[in-house]
């Protein structure tokens, strides 16, 4: 960019008027007339090629000056959706620190999408905005639990064997399905599509998007319009995703925090719309699962 800017500079003082140039149509001492008229052609090329590249250049200057990161402003997110379901009162800044959502990875592993998300770099690794995951977690909250409220269907995704328990307990305390196996066979790339015909979800909630098989699930999301909420830490690519949430995926203590409060927010719609058809409340709970459970 910095070249092109370059050369169009230097282009523009090569067809500018030089200092002491005739102006055209008027003949100079000892000059023929019979190069008065190519004079003046000459001299309209260059006074055009000269308001091209004048134009260009501006181009190029406002297309740079778009592309220069900006960090969001605490009003961009709060405009965009209202806390209708108070979700709001269901965690503090403070626990998203105590539960290391703040922590990121190397500085050398990371997506450039994520730059509106990342604080700073401490120790050569990646510091979160938590205060941006406050916002995205509310609006993630608020998506969760209109969904729950619609009575949708809510599928929680996280293939890592050693982490899939969280996911399942989540899914058990509020009544919904989980995905925490790789159904793809070796070599097999894509098998997202199976997985929704199989759970048929309206909302997808994922922990570990990094993950191939999640790749393929959320991917096949994008085809079939389900829309998704991804736990963005700052080496996750964001693309597939329709609500990020920035925050540590890998931190079994920040994994238990995310799945407890979408777990409380479904619940909390749940309860609403029981209230609303004043039915008898169904059990919203399976087996021994609680919300008592993450805590272990």
């Amino acid at each position: 960019m910095l070249l092109w800017r370059t050369c169009l500079r230097l282009s523009t003082r090569c067809v500018s008027d030089t200092p002491g140039t005739p102006t055209p149509g008027e003949a100079t001492s000892g000059e023929p007339a019979k190069f008065i008229k190519k004079d003046k052609q000459t001299y309209n090329a260059r006074k055009r090629t000269l308001s091209n590249l004048q134009c260009l250049n501006g181009l190029l200057d406002t297309h740079s000056r778009n592309l220069r990161p900006q960090k969001p402003t605490a009003t961009v997110v709060d405009s965009m959706e209202e806390d209708f379901f108070n979700v709001k009162s269901l965690f503090t800044l403070r626990e998203l620190y105590d539960a290391k959502v703040h922590m990121g990875h190397h500085m050398g592993c990371w997506y450039e999408s994520n730059r509106r998300y990342l604080f700073g770099v401490r120790n050569n690794m990646h510091i979160i905005d938590i205060a941006a995951t406050e916002q995205h977690l509310w609006r993630a909250l608020n998506v969760a639990s209109c969904v729950a409220l619609a009575g949708g269907r809510i599928l929680f995704v996280d293939l890592r064997p050693g982490l899939k328990d969280i996911a399942e307990a989540a899914a058990a305390v509020c009544g919904e399905s989980s995905q925490t196996t790789d159904t793809r066979r070796k070599g097999e790339m894509l098998h997202g599509v199976d997985d929704l015909w199989t759970t048929k979800p309206d909302l997808v909630i994922c922990s570990n998007v990094n993950h191939d098989g999640a790749k393929a699930l959320l991917l096949a999301c994008n085809k079939y319009l389900v829309p998704s909420i991804g736990i963005v830490d700052s080496d996750v690519d964001p693309v597939n995703l329709t609500y990020h949430v920035p925050g540590n995926d890998d931190s079994r203590e920040s994994l238990i925090l995310y799945h407890k409060l979408f777990a409380k927010a479904i619940i909390q719609a749940k309860k609403s719309l029981q209230a609303a058809h004043q039915t008898e409340p169904d059990s919203m709970l399976h087996g021994k699962a609680t919300i008592d459970h993450f805590a272990h």
